[in-house]
């Protein structure tokens, strides 16, 4: 039989170790992910960030990198909906790095990167995501949204068709203003004219009409009509006689005799 002293230190010392366990189990990557979802879905953003963030410090690589890409992904979202959009780019940098063929982490970097106008990053990552996925609508949307801001017609016209023949609805009315504003533009390529504002604020092309042919003046009644003027001939300039021809004489010729003066 095992004296009661020993007994009470064995007992002690399961209980401490259960204790260890316990704290160490809760203080996981998984448990703090769970805190991070459970804070989410009562739109606790604060306490979402705080568990992600704890979740992200206590990652294993037992714990898979696939839920650490989905744990940088979650705190992405939260800091840029409270403005800290340079952090949330990092973020999803670091997941990129850990998902290089997933296509919603571009996309998603890219619409931050429009968001806060920059624009030639945001068309980059949209690029990837659509070499990625070939029927990522979304991606193409915005594609053509980025397009558009910095004023390439044909480009964003051409991403909002493909968008809308993938079935992104919203996108169908931007391809055929985008063809109807391409073919307007095209027409006052080839006529242009002085700009007019209408009614409604908007510029439109004045119609440009030919000179009117002059009129003849109109004449009052009493009015005599103007003299015709006479046409002016000039004469004729009367032409110097050519100069006569010496005469040619043969060897047997005599010469002729001068006349005598008058």
């Amino acid at each position: 039989m095992m004296p009661p002293q020993r007994t009470y230190t064995t007992i002690a010392l399961a209980l401490t170790a259960l204790l260890l366990t316990g704290y160490a189990s809760a203080q996981s990557f998984l448990s703090w992910s769970e805190k991070a979802q459970e804070a989410q879905r009562r739109k606790d953003d604060a306490a979402a960030l705080d568990a992600w963030s704890n979740a992200l410090q206590l990652w294993r690589e037992k714990d898979g990198k696939d839920k650490k890409s989905q744990a940088l992904r979650s705190r992405a979202e939260i800091l840029d909906k409270q403005g800290d959009w340079k952090r949330a780019v990092q973020d999803l940098c670091a997941a990129a790095s850990i998902e290089p063929k997933n296509a919603a982490i571009f996309h998603r970097r890219g619409r931050i990167y429009l968001d806060h106008d920059q624009v030639s990053d945001a068309i980059s990552d949209f690029y990837k995501a659509t070499a990625l996925r070939s029927n990522f609508a979304a991606a193409f949307h915005d594609r053509a949204r980025a397009y558009e801001i910095i004023g390439d017609a044909e480009f964003s016209r051409e991403d909002y068709a493909t968008a809308c023949r993938l079935g992104l609805k919203e996108a169908c009315p931007q391809a055929k203003t985008s063809l109807a504003s391409r073919k307007l533009q095209a027409a006052r390529t080839k006529t242009p004219g002085p700009r007019a504002q209408t009614q409604s604020g908007e510029m439109e092309d004045e119609l440009v009409l030919p000179p009117a042919p002059e009129q003849p003046p109109v004449l009052a009644p009493d009015e005599p009509a103007p003299a015709a003027k006479a046409p002016v001939h000039s004469e004729p300039t009367a032409k110097a006689p050519a100069p006569a021809a010496p005469l040619v004489l043969t060897p047997d010729e005599p010469t002729p005799a001068a006349k005598a003066p008058a």
